[in-house]
C-alpha cells in the first residue's frame, strides 16, 4: 500500500505480497455509452434523485434544466431520463464523458439513482510560441528554444493557463507541480516532440514527476526511464478523499522500469489517464488509481505490460484519509491493452458502478479481471462489462472475470471470455451473487456462482447467457490466438453481439476506432471486423 504522502516501504511490500498470494490462490476511443442501467453511484429509495455535472477544461454542458456553466446540479424524478449535450469553448475539444456516461455522444442518464457525470474538455492545440508570455520553453541545449534549461525552473513560474513546453533532450532531473490550474485554464506541461526523456528524479523525492495536490494539470508526452531507481515514475499525491485533485490529464507518456508503480494517482477525481504506456515495474503495478475519492476518472487507451504485479490496479483503501467512503465509483475503463503482467490484468479493490469496455487483456499470470475487497470498505457492485476480449492462459483457477466479496448487480455482454489453454475445468465468469445479467458472450463450458460450477447448458437454463456462444478453440476466434486478437474470417464471434442490454448500449467504436456495427450485426469482443 502506498500512503497518501510518502511511500511506506514496509507496508507496501507486505500488501503487495498479500495481493500476489490472493491471486495465486484464485483469491481509440469515441465510444458512446448511455447509462440507463439500474446500477448507479448512490442514492436511496425516494422518488427524487440528484444529477451532478462536473467539467474538466473549458466548455458548457446543457439539457433538461442543467446549464453548466453555472447550474451544475439538479434534482429529477426517478422516472425520467436526462439528456445532456456539450459545447466546447474556443480552443477546446470535447474528449468524452466519465462517470455515469462514457464516450463522445450525447449523454442520456436514467435518474433511478443519484448520478454524477463529468465532461472532459481538452485543449485543441497548446500554444507553442516561445515568445508568448504564457509559454515557458525548456531545452537542455542552449539555443533559440532555451528559455530554461531545467523543467523545474519553468514549472515554478507557470500559472493557470500557461504551457511549459519541453523540447527534445535528456533531462537528468524531474519536476514537481504544486500549482493548480483552473477548470477553464489548465496548467499544461508537455513535451514538444517525441523525445523529451527524463532519467532522474525531482528534488524532494525519488519520483521523476510529482504532482503535489494540484488540480487541472496536464502532463503530456514525456518518456520517463527509471532503470535502477526505486519509487514511482509519475505520481499524484497529498490530496484527500473529501477534497481530491480534480481535472488531471495524464496523456501519452511512457514510463518504464520503475522500482515501484510506473504511474500512480491518489485521490484523483474527474480526471483522464489516456494513451500512456507503463511497463517493467520491478515490484508493483503498471498504473495505480488509489484511495477513496478517486471517482469519475477515465482510463482510456493505455498499454500496460511486463509489470511485476498487475497492469492496472484500483484500490479504494478505506484506511487512508479522514471521511473516505472506501470505494471508487463512476470509473470508465476503456480501450486499454494489458498483457504479460505477472499477476492480473486489472485488480479492482472496492470498484463499483463503473464501466469496463473495449479492453484487450491477455497472457497475464492469473485472471484478466480480479474484483475483490481487501482494503476497500465494500467489494464489487454494479459493474458493466461490454465488448471486451479477455484471454487467460493457465489452469482452471484462473478466470477472464473473477469477482468476490461482491454484492452483484453486474452486467456482462458482448465479451470474449476464453482461456487459450483449454484444459478441463477452464471457466469464463466466477461470481458470488446470482443477481446479475449476462448474454451474448463467447464463453467456455464452465462458470461459477458462489463456488458452484455450471456448464453452459446449466448456466442458460438458470437464465444466463441464452444467446452466448460456446468456443473452446481460440484459433477459431482470432487471427492469431497468441498475438493478434482481431477476429478472423468465419469467427463465431462475428455478428453475434447486441446493440444494448438492460439499457446499456454497446460502444459505437471498437478498440481500433472502427465503427460498430459493421456488417450484419455487432461483433463480440474488443474488435469489430
Amino acid at each position: 500500500m502506498i500512503s497518501n504522502n510518502r511511500l511506506n516501504v514496509f507496508k507496501f511490500i507486505a500488501v503487495t505480497l498479500f495481493y500476489m498470494l490472493l491471486a495465486a490462490c484464485g483469491g481509440g476511443s469515441s465510444i458512446t455509452t448511455t447509462d440507463t442501467s439500474g446500477g448507479g453511484t448512490g442514492g436511496g429509495s425516494g422518488t427524487s434523485k440528484t444529477l451532478t455535472v462536473n467539467k474538466t477544461g473549458s466548455g458548457t454542458v446543457s439539457g433538461s434544466g442543467i446549464d453548466c456553466g453555472l447550474d451544475c446540479s439538479e434534482t429529477f424524478s426517478s422516472a425520467v431520463n436526462v439528456s445532456l449535450s456539450v459545447t466546447p469553448a474556443s480552443g477546446y475539444l470535447f474528449s468524452g464523458w466519465s462517470g455515469s456516461c462514457s464516450g463522445t455522444g450525447n449523454c442520456i442518464v436514467a435518474m433511478n439513482q443519484n448520478r454524477t457525470v463529468t465532461a472532459i474538455f481538452t485543449l485543441q492545440q497548446s500554444n507553442t510560441n516561445c515568445s508568448d508570455t504564457t509559454v515557458h520553453c525548456v531545452d537542455d541545449t542552449a539555443g533559440a528554444n532555451q528559455e530554461f534549461s531545467t523543467i523545474q525552473a519553468a514549472v515554478d513560474i507557470a500559472r493557470p493557463g500557461d504551457t511549459v513546453l519541453v523540447f527534445d533532450g535528456t533531462y537528468t532531473a524531474g519536476f514537481r507541480v504544486s500549482t493548480s490550474g483552473t477548470v477553464s485554464q489548465q496548467l499544461v506541461i508537455k513535451a514538444n516532440g517525441s523525445s523529451a526523456v527524463i532519467t532522474g528524479t525531482e528534488a524532494l523525492t525519488n519520483e521523476s514527476i510529482y504532482i503535489k495536490n494540484a488540480s487541472y494539470v496536464t502532463i503530456e508526452g514525456f518518456t520517463v526511464l527509471r532503470s535502477g531507481q526505486s519509487g514511482v515514475g509519475l505520481g499524484a499525491h497529498d490530496a484527500s478523499p473529501t477534497n481530491p485533485m480534480l481535472g488531471l490529464v495524464i496523456r501519452n507518456n511512457t514510463v518504464r522500469d520503475s522500482g515501484s508503480v510506473n504511474i500512480y494517482l491518489s485521490h484523483a477525481s474527474n480526471s483522464l489517464v489516456e494513451g500512456n504506456t507503463a511497463s517493467g515495474s520491478k515490484a508493483s503495478h503498471g498504473i495505480y488509481l488509489s484511495n477513496g475519492g478517486s471517482d469519475n476518472t477515465t482510463l482510456r487507451g493505455n498499454v500496460s505490460y511486463n509489470n511485476a504485479v498487475s497492469g492496472i490496479h484500483f484500490n479504494a483503501d478505506a484506511s487512508v484519509g479522514v471521511g473516505t467512503d472506501g470505494i471508487q465509483t463512476g470509473l470508465v475503463v476503456e480501450g486499454n491493452i494489458i498483457y504479460n503482467n505477472q499477476i492480473n490484468g486489472f485488480n479492482m479493490d472496492g470498484v463499483q458502478s463503473s464501466t469496463i469496455q473495449s479492453n484487450l487483456i491477455y497472457n497475464n499470470g492469473r485472471h484478466a479481471v480480479r474484483g475483490f475487497k481487501i482494503d476497500a470498505s465494500e467489494g464489487p457492485k454494479n459493474l458493466v462489462f461490454i465488448n471486451n476480449t479477455f484471454v487467460v492462459n493457465n489452469d482452471g483457477n484462473s478466470y477472464p472475470i473473477k469477482l468476490s466479496e461482491e454484492t452483484g448487480g453486474h452486467i456482462f455482454f458482448n465479451n470474449i471470455l476464453v482461456n487459450s489453454s483449454n484444459g478441463s475445468g477452464m471457466g469464463s465468469i466466477s461470481v458470488e451473487k446470482s443477481n446479475f445479467v449476462s448474454n451474448n458472450n463467447v464463453v467456455l463450458n464452465n462458470f461459477s456462482i458462489a463456488g458452484s460450477s455450471y456448464t453452459l447448458s446449466n448456466w442458460q437454463s438458470s437464465g444466463y447467457g441464452v444467446s452466448s456462444v460456446l468456443s473452446t478453440n481460440p484459433s477459431e476466434l482470432f487471427v492469431n490466438a497468441g498475438t493478434d486478437f482481431h477476429l478472423k474470417t468465419g469467427s463465431p464471434a462475428l455478428d453475434k453481439g447486441v446493440a444494448s442490454l438492460n439499457g446499456n448500449p454497446a460502444p459505437t467504436k471498437d478498440i481500433d476506432g472502427n465503427s460498430r456495427p459493421n456488417g450484419n450485426g455487432y461483433d463480440i469482443g474488443a474488435y469489430e471486423k
